[in-house]
């Protein structure tokens, strides 16, 4: 989960042209417990809190 906000901005170049910005800034990143998510697809509810039991597993691999 990503919390956050987008800010827009606009500006004319010495050259005369139109420029536009967008940027994500970001405030807040989870990322979900890989276990919590399989407790959760076997039909039962995790009972842990959105953190996690401490978040992540550096040595896990990345999904993606």
């Amino acid at each position: 989960m990503i919390q956050g906000h987008v800010e827009n901005d606009t500006w004319t170049g010495k050259d005369g042209v139109e420029h536009y910005d967008l940027r994500l800034i970001v405030s807040d990143i989870r990322l979900k417990n890989r276990r919590a998510a399989t407790e959760t697809s076997a039909g039962g509810v995790a009972d842990r809190s959105p953190e996690g039991d401490g978040g992540y597993d550096l040595n896990d691999d990345i999904p993606f």
